[in-house]
């Protein structure tokens, strides 16, 4: 099994590689790819990434390349989408310290598959996954480590005796 790896991993890098030169000299593309680009495939990506992830890679540039075909034509919609996958990737980034590494890692991931689901939904993604499920994780993630909130006092609701029907309501002073 070892003896086919070599041959795979070469050609993968192949055309990982080919792909981000390409996503590196696109005309016109939106700074915001090259910014992910950078984020994706920093110098040392074949040693930070998992092997089973470097599968996915040319994927996840197939889609930076479409979503540059589509910026052009479209750069408002291309904007709007933007913002929300960096959004929630800020909110990754803001998680504590003290979160589970696996969980950031798999949200990590789940991210670039949303970019996918945004930029080039035909590409289709690894597991299905949207923008509030992330919100919803992420929340979650923050809540448990920082833990509850402490508890503010609840004052009791007080009920009011029913007067007749033909009686004029007397006006509410205070709600409090």
């Amino acid at each position: 099994d070892l003896r086919g790896m070599v041959p795979r991993l070469v050609d993968l890098l192949r055309e990982i590689l080919t792909l981000r030169l390409e996503l590196q000299v696109a005309p016109d593309a939106p700074s915001a790819v090259a910014h992910h680009l950078a984020s994706l495939l920093p110098a040392d990506f074949v040693r930070v990434t998992p092997f089973p992830r470097l599968a996915h890679f040319p994927r996840y540039l197939k889609a930076m390349r479409l979503r540059i075909e589509r910026a052009r034509r479209n750069p408002v919609k291309d904007a709007e989408r933007e913002s929300q996958a960096a959004s929630l990737e800020e909110a990754w980034r803001k998680l504590p310290r003290e979160t589970d590494p696996a969980e950031v890692s798999r949200l990590r991931w789940q991210l670039e598959e949303l970019r996918v689901s945004l930029f080039a939904q035909e590409l289709g993604t690894a597991e299905p996954v949207s923008a509030l499920k992330l919100e919803r994780r992420i929340a979650e993630l923050r809540f448990s480590v920082s833990g509850p909130a402490t508890p503010t006092a609840v004052k009791p609701i007080v009920a009011v005796a029913a007067k007749s029907p033909g009686a004029k309501p007397a006006p509410v002073k205070s709600l409090g």
